[in-house]
């Protein structure tokens, strides 16, 4: 099973608060198995699809992420994971996270991961990090690292979202300045696939 991550939690409430203040409504779920993971993304995507065509959704996470080499996944905790044939049987796909909040139809969204802080077999080379992942139409997807590296668990890429989601500028400048704090801070190199078609200001002043 991946190692234990000290920062999840502080994470997320971060970046909650963040969000609250710019408007957002913020649900939380900690230590999520599996099923929990996607019956969150259920549950997000169905709060966009009775929110309406227009609505803004953010999706943040924190916590192990890894690839099998073609599929990105997020690690749940209470399974055991040491191996690249373990993550489809224990993990959630990116894939199937992007897709079920696309499916909602509704306006620009934001799917944030924290993750690839594995600390898995260093035998297991297939499992350092996402791939590229597909963009998604209407989308504004963010990666706390580069593809195939890992991130420290230090709660610099939250910290940055916080510090930055109050700013007046166009959402992807945001980001840019997002990245540009943990580059600092961790020497780290966050990516983002920007593939909106009209501008989003979280905090419009």
């Amino acid at each position: 099973e991946p190692g234990p991550l000290t920062n999840t939690h502080a994470d997320g409430d971060r970046v909650g608060a963040a969000l609250q203040r710019v408007g957002f409504r913020v649900a939380r779920i900690r230590d999520a198995t599996s099923t929990q993971i996607s019956a969150a993304v259920d549950a997000h995507a169905a709060r966009l699809l009775q929110a309406g065509p227009n609505a803004a959704g953010f999706f943040y996470y924190s916590g192990h992420g890894a690839s099998d080499g073609t599929v990105n996944y997020v690690i749940p905790v209470g399974k055991p994971i040491s191996r690249a044939a373990d993550l489809k049987e224990s993990g959630v796909a990116l894939d199937y996270v992007i897709a079920t909040i696309a499916a909602a139809k509704a306006g620009p969204q934001f799917v944030v991961f924290d993750a690839c802080r594995n600390q898995l077999d260093k035998s297991v080379g297939s499992l350092k990090g996402f791939r590229p992942q597909a963009q998604v139409a209407g989308m504004l997807i963010a990666f706390a690292t580069a593809d195939g590296q890992t991130a420290k668990d230090n709660g610099a890429y939250s910290a940055a979202v916080a510090a930055e989601l109050s700013g007046t500028e166009e959402a992807i400048r945001v980001f840019q300045k997002i990245g540009r704090r943990v580059q600092v801070a961790n020497g780290q190199l966050p990516m983002l696939q920007d593939n909106r078609t009209a501008d989003f200001y979280f905090n419009a002043q």
